[in-house]
């Protein structure tokens, strides 16, 4: 597999260090201190949602969706988009995986990164629906197998 980018700082306890990425991030931006502080806690609330999952969910166990989240940011980064899409990407992964509530994210991220967030879903929500009307089962379109069990 080809390596595309560095991987994260990484703590002494072995999680992401978020102060380390987020010096990256500011470094390359010269964003706010209000902008870093709430990239940092965009940062906390996905871990927090990534440790909050509970056992029974196998769904989304193999992937980080605070990693994932981070690794959508420094490509977002790189396109030098503005801290609001960045912290919409750090949180997308939890809000898809119903870790988080969009609601949840209005109240304590604003309008904006729900609105985005929100768009994103909907976007994920047209190629899921694309895709399973592409897919088929014994040579039929998944969408008329559907049907038929209807």
């Amino acid at each position: 597999m080809v390596k595309i980018r560095d991987d994260h700082p990484i703590a002494a306890g072995g999680d992401v260090d978020i102060d380390a990425w987020l010096a990256g991030i500011e470094a390359a931006h010269h964003f706010s201190g209000e902008q870093i502080a709430q990239l940092r806690a965009a940062c906390l609330t996905s871990r927090r949602a990534e440790l909050a999952r509970s056992e029974s969910d196998k769904r989304w166990q193999d992937t980080s969706c605070f990693r994932t989240g981070l690794e959508m940011a420094d490509i977002l980064s790189e396109l030098s988009l503005d801290a609001e899409t960045l912290v919409a990407a750090i949180l997308y992964r939890a809000v898809r995986e119903e870790r988080i509530p969009l609601e949840k994210i209005e109240q304590d991220f604003g309008a904006g990164v729900a609105s985005l967030i929100d768009g994103v879903l909907r976007m994920a929500s047209v190629s899921a629906m694309q895709s399973l009307e592409d897919e088929s089962v014994l040579g039929r379109a998944a969408n008329v197998q559907v049907e038929n069990l209807r």
